[in-house]
This record gives structure tokens, C-alpha cells and sequence, in this order.
């Protein structure tokens, strides 16, 4: 489930996170942790600091690690192979997240310096640890990256049982007869994408688990595995399984929280009634969803909580009318074209509406979604037409165009007019004038860390309160 290694993402939501990155509720947080990749969920954990990006530094001296470890932000350190001991002790009082990627081992006085760090802290080129490095880490005290561990003996399940926040050990593939010991971890978020295969003991355990599990590389689990996981509250990602039994939906419907499935070959009329009956977000990201029946359209948008159909590539003007009165956010992230019938169906959608996969719209269409007074995010468009932003800055809610890379002056002053917050991180070039437009939008406007922009229009956004710079963290 989780996306490439780089360390973070602007949250520009990708579905929800320009809804939840706003909330302050650790019920929010849990939501955009089904739908986010791993760098998404990295900045939502701490999103705001200067970015220290010394990713091309290779070797790292005393004094160097002296004068960071009195500086505040985001520090990516992955071009490290080796740390000194004095070093991790000095990195350790950094003041932000730190990634480490380049690292491939630890020594014991290392791993308990950076256990010390309060803040999230990514080690995901460890491949392995002893006993007693893991000890120390599950002492960390915010997010902990291991994502390239490839085993877990029972004593460090044991004790990364005890760490209390957000965990990734996506590479481990197997768990041994007591590494669902990682269950006693009753706070937080666990990601096991890496386990391949799952007791009903072992479900049992994790099942104690009150925070995000996420187990995406499991293909097949029992019946009873299934309700054991069920029965406990919070998100839960089963996006590996292929199949369901109706044992197995029957038992998922109870579930209280969040629910990824991901793997789903079909989905029978049945099945969709079923899963309407769910309360909490639902994510069917199986490409190979590509269609609905009407009923299933129908019995989905029923169900309350976030609804996200990502294998879905058409829709007929029927089906657009029947999501539509969905009552939350939906989102068709696999949705590449919109017909105006279609348009104006989801213009009766109250909820967000997310459709990062369109590419280009026309007028007709940005009419339609432009009169909706719910969140929208057309994260995909590249380009727009000056009619196309006239139509959309009618839009009573959050906007969010963060695939723009240009805006010409017209268009930054129509934009400048919407009546809600406006996301424009992907804005890689801003001249005076598109400036001293956006600053006059009445209500936050997110913009990227403004490594391009010219000093004179820096200085005015800059002077703006309701301008708000997102880091940008460039993926390799």
C-alpha cells in the first residue's frame, strides 16, 4: 500500500488530505492514513519546518553534526552509508524528522541516541537489528520508519510491542510464532505490507491492536482471522485479499472504522449491499473494479463515510447521479474523462469530490463542478483555460489544483476571487502581479516551499497571512 521510499509529499490531499490534514481529531489522522503513501503520512504526522535537504552529502563530520543538532525543521540525510556515535548523539537533538535512508546498520550506542529523537525519525535501509538496538528504538517516541527490516526474531516483536506510535515494518515477510506479539502495540499505526501470510493466532493477536493496521501483502486469510480482525476498532487494510467469503463480508460489515480493500477481483450485487451497510471509510482500490451495476452504485452511496472507487473508468450520467447523493467525500481516482451529464449530476454532490485523474475538462464541465458547494480536488489538470478557471473559482469550498504548474496574471486574479481555501502547491514559477493576486484571496492559500519564486513576489506572499507554504520533497 505504501508508495515509494522518498521521504514526504506535500499533504495536497491525494483524496483527503486537504479535508483532514486541517483536523485536529486522531480519528482524522487514522482516515488519511488508509488513503496516504508513506510520504503523505510522514508530513500529515509533522508537516510544517524548513527543509534541510543534504541528500547529496556523503559524509558527515562532528562539527557538522554539532551545528544541526541546533537547528529546527525537516533534515533528509540519505546520501549517510555510515554515522559516527557522537554524530547520531548530536542528530538526535535535531529539532524535526530526520530520514537516514542511506544507512545499512547500527551500532548499539547509535540506535540509543536516535531513540532519543522526538521527532519522526526514518530508517528504512536497516535490513536488520539485534535484540538490543531494537530495544532501544521502540523507546522512539513519534513516527519510526524500519521499512526495509526483512525479519523480526520474538524478542523485538516483543518489544516494538511496547512503541506507542506510527510504525512502518512493511518489508517484514514473515512473523514468527511470536511476532504478533506487535499486537500488544495498542496506540498507533503498525504497517506489516511486507507479511505475506497470517495465523488465526497470530490474527488473534494483532487483533488487540486499537490503532491503523495495515496488512496489504496478505493474499488470503480464514474465516476466522477475518472476524478476529474485524472485531476490533480502527482502520484496517486488507487491500491483498482477492477474494471474500460472505462469512467474511458479514463479519467486515461490523467492522468499526476505516476499511481498505484493495485486491478484490468482483464485486457482486451482493456484496456491494453488503459493504453498504458499513459504517466508516471504504477504499476498493482494485483497478480491476472497472464498472458498476447500478445497484452496486446505488447500495455504495448509501453507506456513510469517505467512499473511494479507485478501478472505476467510467460512468454512465445514471450512475453519476446515483453517487452523487453520497453523503461524504468521494473519491474516483481511476475516473480520466467526465462528460457534462455526468458533470452535472455531481454538481448536486454536497461532500468532497475528488477526480485527480482528469487531465484536461471542458467548460461545460468546470460549469458544473464550479456550482457544487463541497470541497473539489482536479488535482490532475496541467493547464486550464481562462473560462475554465472563471467556472471553477465559483466553487463554494476548498480548490484544489495542485497538477497546476503555470497560471498566467488573468488567471491568478480570477483564482484569487474563489470564497474558500485554494491549493496551488504544484505552482512552480510566480511573477509580481500573479503574486499581489493571490495574496488577496480571502482565505488560506497553499502554496509550495518557494525555492522558484522571485524575491519581489516572495516578499508579498510572504506578507499575506493567509498564505501558507507547504515543504515539497523531490522524489528520486
Amino acid at each position: 500500500m505504501i508508495g515509494s521510499r522518498g521521504l514526504v509529499g506535500v499533504v495536497a490531499w491525494m483524496l483527503l488530505s486537504a479535508t483532514a490534514a486541517a483536523a485536529d481529531t486522531a480519528e482524522r489522522t487514522q482516515t488519511v492514513l488508509v488513503h496516504a503513501t508513506r510520504e503523505q503520512r510522514t508530513d500529515l504526522l509533522e508537516p510544517r519546518g524548513r527543509l534541510h535537504d543534504l541528500r547529496t552529502l556523503t559524509e558527515l563530520s562532528d562539527e557538522q553534526a554539532g551545528k544541526l543538532a541546533r537547528s529546527r525543521g525537516w533534515l533528509r540525510l540519505d546520501g549517510i552509508t555510515a554515522l559516527g556515535d557522537r554524530q547520531a548523539e548530536s542528530l538526535a537533538r535535531f529539532g524535526g524528522p530526520i530520514s537516514l535512508g542511506g544507512l545499512r546498520s547500527l551500532t548499539d550506542r547509535q540506535a540509543e541516541a536516535l531513540a532519543r529523537h522526538r521527532h519522526p525519525l526514518m530508517l528504512p535501509g536497516l535490513t536488520r537489528l539485534t535484540d538490543r538496538q531494537a530495544e532501544a528504538l521502540a523507546q522512539h517516541q513519534a513516527l519510526l520508519d524500519l521499512g526495509g527490516l526483512e525479519s523480526l526474531t520474538d524478542v523485538q516483536a516483543e518489544a516494538f510491542g511496547r512503541h506507542g506510535r506510527f510504525l512502518w515494518l512493511e518489508d517484514v515477510v514473515a512473523l514468527e510464532p511470536r511476532g504478533s506479539m506487535l499486537g500488544e502495540l495498542r496506540r498507533g499505526a503498525l504497517f506489516l505490507d511486507g507479511v505475506r501470510a497470517l495465523s488465526d493466532r497470530q490474527a488473534a493477536f494483532l487483533a488487540q491492536h486499537n490503532g491503523f493496521i495495515s496488512l496489504g501483502g496478505v493474499t488470503a486469510l480464514s474465516d476466522e482471522a477475518v472476524e478476529r480482525l474485524a472485531r476490533r476498532a480502527g482502520p484496517l487494510d486488507l487491500g491483498g485479499l482477492a477474494q471474500l467469503s460472505k462469512r467474511q463480508i458479514d463479519a467486515l460489515v461490523m467492522h468499526e472504522g476505516d476499511l481498505r480493500l484493495g485486491g478484490l477481483d468482483t464485486l457482486s450485487d451482493a456484496q456491494a449491499i453488503a459493504l453498504g451497510l458499513h459504517y466508516g471509510h471504504l477504499i476498493l482500490t482494485s483497478e480491476r473494479l472497472e464498472s458498476l451495476t447500478h445497484m452496486q452504485a446505488a447500495t455504495l452511496a448509501w453507506r456513510a463515510g469517505t467512499l473511494e472507487l479507485a478501478g472505476l473508468r467510467s460512468l454512465t450520467p445514471l450512475q453519476a447521479a446515483l453517487l452523487a447523493r453520497h453523503d461524504g467525500t468521494l473519491s474516483l481516482p481511476g475516473l480520466r474523462t467526465l462528460g457534462a451529464a455526468e458533470a452535472e449530476a455531481f454538481a448536486a454532490h454536497s461532500g468532497c469530490l475528488s477526480l485527480p485523474a482528469l487531465e484536461a475538462i471542458e467548460p461545460e464541465v468546470a460549469r458544473a463542478l464550479g456550482r457544487r458547494r463541497g470541497d473539489l480536488g482536479l488535482t490532475g489538470l496541467a493547464h486550464i483555460s481562462d473560462e475554465v478557471a472563471e467556472a471553477l473559482a465559483e466553487n463554494k469550498g476548498y480548490l484544489l489544483l495542485d497538477g497546476l504548474t503555470r497560471l498566467t496574471d488573468r488567471q491568478a486574479e480570477i483564482l484569487a476571487r474563489h470564497e474558500g481555501d485554494l491549493s496551488l502547491t504544484g505552482l512552480e514559477h510566480l511573477g509580481r502581479r500573479q503574486a499581489e493576486s493571490l495574496a488577496r484571496h480571502r482565505g488560506p492559500v497553499f502554496l509550495r516551499t518557494p525555492s522558484a519564486f522571485p524575491p519581489e513576489a516572495l516578499a508579498i506572499l510572504r506578507a499575506s497571512r493567509d498564505v501558507q507554504f507547504i515543504p515539497m520533497w523531490h522524489h528520486d
